[in-house]
Order: C-alpha cells, then sequence, then structure tokens
C-alpha cells in the first residue's frame, strides 16, 4: 500500500489527463472508489445540498450519501456545465449510453513518467484519502461511514500511519504531560 505524498499527488495531477485527473481528485476527496466514480450519475449529485449518493456497492453500508468537498463540488459542476445533457459523470468514449469502466492505461502513463509505474493504482488513492484523514483527526467510526464499510477492521486496512507520524505523537503526548504535570506541581506547591 503506498500512500501518496502530496508531492506525489500535485505531480501525478499535472501528468493525468483530464478524466484521469478528475477521477483522481474525486477519491482523493471524497475517498470513493473507482467504480462508484465511474457509475456515478448527475440524477444522483445534488448540487444545492452538496451531496453525492452512493446507490451500489458490495454490501449495505456501502449504499451512502456523502457531502461534497468543495474542490470536488467545483468539479462536478464544471462538468455538468460543460455536459449539460449527459446522463453519466463519466461516459463512456466507446459505447454511447455506458459509463466509463477504467483509466488504467492513463494512469499507467501517468504513473511511468513519474518514475513509479508498477507501485501505485487508483486505489492508492483510496488508502491515500482514509490515512489523510485519520491524520487530520477524523474519527475512524466516521471514516468507516465515508468509506462505507461495515466493519471497522475493514476500514484500519486502508490506513496506512508512516512512522514519523507515530514518533510526532509520541512527541506530542510528551510535551502534553510535561507541561500538565509542571501546572500541577505548581499548584501543589511542589515548584516556585
Amino acid at each position: 500500500m503506498h500512500i501518496l505524498t502530496f508531492e506525489e499527488e500535485v505531480k501525478y495531477l499535472a501528468l493525468a489527463p483530464e478524466t484521469l485527473k478528475s477521477v483522481a481528485i474525486i477519491m482523493l476527496g471524497q475517498g470513493m472508489r473507482p467504480d462508484e466514480v465511474f457509475r456515478m450519475t448527475y440524477e444522483n449529485l445534488d448540487f444545492t445540498n452538496r451531496t453525492i449518493l452512493i446507490v451500489r456497492g458490495k454490501t449495505r453500508n456501502a449504499k451512502r450519501t456523502l457531502s461534497k468537498c468543495q474542490e470536488v463540488f467545483a468539479l462536478l459542476n464544471t462538468r455538468r456545465e460543460k455536459n449539460p445533457n449527459q446522463y453519466w459523470v463519466f461516459p463512456s468514449s466507446r459505447k454511447p449510453g455506458n459509463h466509463m469502466t477504467g483509466v488504467r492505461k492513463s494512469h499507467d502513463r501517468a504513473c511511468e513518467k513519474m518514475g513509479i509505474r508498477g507501485q501505485i493504482d487508483l486505489y492508492n488513492m483510496l488508502h491515500t484519502f482514509a490515512t489523510r484523514s485519520i491524520l487530520s483527526g477524523t474519527d475512524v467510526t466516521i471514516l468507516q461511514k465515508i468509506l462505507g464499510h461495515s466493519e471497522i477492521g475493514m476500514t484500519m486496512r486502508y490506513v496506512k500511519i508512516a512512522e514519523h507520524y507515530k514518533v510526532e505523537a509520541v512527541e506530542k503526548l510528551e510535551k502534553y504531560r510535561a507541561v500538565q504535570m509542571q501546572d500541577v506541581e505548581k499548584r501543589m506547591g511542589m515548584i516556585q
């Protein structure tokens, strides 16, 4: 599992053609699976309430409503304005009336240009979303609902916390404890 750094994300998006870039932005911003992105219809997007309805998934929990992040809201609104009569957000160019089913070639080309071909796939965008969500303070039970998982263990499989974040967490706890103990000792008259 590879979690994209912000530098890798910028490079990837700069090298990606428009459709792949849009798919990646949605996955990184919403935590949606590739097939959930490909199957999006404008009918399931609520631009007033800024929500995305996921109507299909492997489990009952996969069917959910997501609040759109600002970047995804703007992207989807722009796509709708460019193609006002489209049913699918990502229509197939090969099979009229159907949605696209993949962006593998575009993804591989972007990764090749970055020198990381074979090291990441689209699902790494989902893992990146999950890890960043936890690092930003999102409660794991909320993340579970966002990702549509029925079990917390599955959610934790999507999260990879780099070793340096663990070190930072311990250092923060040590600093917090030291400040609190110093305050208690002052109040108890143990130090001047």
